[in-house]
């Protein structure tokens, strides 16, 4: 089997390249980046851009795909609360929709037999009253998880008009070797001994390990019954901010620190500060339900986020 990864120097590229260069069903992996170095556990590095930062032309990316089995779709404009300006809608739609559906498009073209996509489990929405489940109605409340849907409903479009098979995992916040945005920034407030305004907090939040979603990604890749599906993916069971913030001091060899202050002041010194939407993502619930995944691929997620996070910091000294 021969296997395209965009995004492959990635946080999650980087695991799943590594990942798949152990199994002996895969005859070669390429990995398609921005630059042309050397990808471990990649066969191959190619840019799939011009020289003027836009996509390669339909036909060069055909050209590209000849002979691939699999793209695995993991590039694209990554989410950032700090993200704004009158164009970031037209840059979240150039990265995570045009460039997704002309790959397809090209894909369903050179006779590749499944694309593989990550999307986010913002795609379902950003809270919940209950887990969320596979067959919700979508409900994105920012452009990324617009931009996402979109990507989604091309694909499917794409899949049903071909016979190119669309798989899409909507994974929730992942943590693993080399992770970075939110849960970095608690990693090194937690690391310096900072007491954290928390101790209120009572909330319920999904975490995915990266292991488990590299090997979901593979379940995708194979398993006959993830044709045109869309999965899920979260460990077991969700875990509170105190409880995650816990993990991660026991792994760091450090005693975490709290100051209780009571969650409406939270919400209105955010509101203050404009910070209310990566407040509300803090001390709110974000449930995930991955029955249907598990069932259908026979996948196993983490089933203790604490103690997976706690032993991969306390055996990993790149934090």
């Amino acid at each position: 089997m021969n296997i395209l990864i965009t995004g492959a120097t990635g946080f999650v590229g980087q695991s799943l390249c590594n990942f798949l260069s152990r199994k002996e069903q895969v005859n070669l992996i390429v990995g398609a980046s921005r630059s042309e170095t050397k990808i471990n556990g990649c066969h191959k590095t190619i840019n799939l851009y011009c020289d003027n930062g836009q996509i390669t032309v339909q036909d060069q990316l055909v050209k590209h795909l000849q002979n691939i089995d699999v793209v695995i779709h993991l590039a694209g404009r990554a989410h950032v609360m700090r993200d704004s300006g009158f164009d970031i809608e037209a840059a979240y739609y150039k990265a995570n929709v045009e460039y997704t559906c002309k790959l397809a498009e090209a894909a369903a073209q050179s006779g590749v037999k499944r694309f593989v996509f990550l999307s986010s489990i913002k795609v379902n929405g950003e809270s919940t009253n209950h887990p969320f489940t596979a067959s919700d109605i979508p409900s994105p409340d920012d452009t990324y998880g617009c931009s996402k849907k979109s990507a989604e409903e091309c694909l499917f479009k794409i899949a049903k008009n071909s016979t190119l098979e669309v798989v899409v995992i909507r994974p929730s916040l992942i943590y693993g070797e080399g992770m970075k945005g939110n849960l970095s920034s608690l990693l090194k407030l937690v690391k310096r001994r900072i007491p954290l305004p928390l101790g209120a907090v009572k909330n319920k939040r999904s975490l995915c390990s990266l292991d488990a979603l590299c090997n979901l990604i593979w379940l995708c890749v194979m398993h006959p019954n993830a044709a045109n599906q869309v999965f899920l993916a979260a460990d077991n069971k969700p875990i509170s901010t105190v409880e995650l913030v816990n993990a991660i001091a026991k792994g760091l060899g450090v005693k975490a620190r709290f100051i209780k202050i009571p969650q409406f002041i939270l919400k209105l010194v955010g509101f203050c500060l404009g910070k209310k939407d990566q407040m509300e993502r803090v001390l709110g619930n974000l449930e995930v339900n991955v029955e249907y995944t598990t069932e259908t691929v026979e996948w196993t997620p983490e089933q203790d986020t604490q103690t997976a996070l706690a032993r991969l910091l306390s055996s990993t000294s790149n934090f």
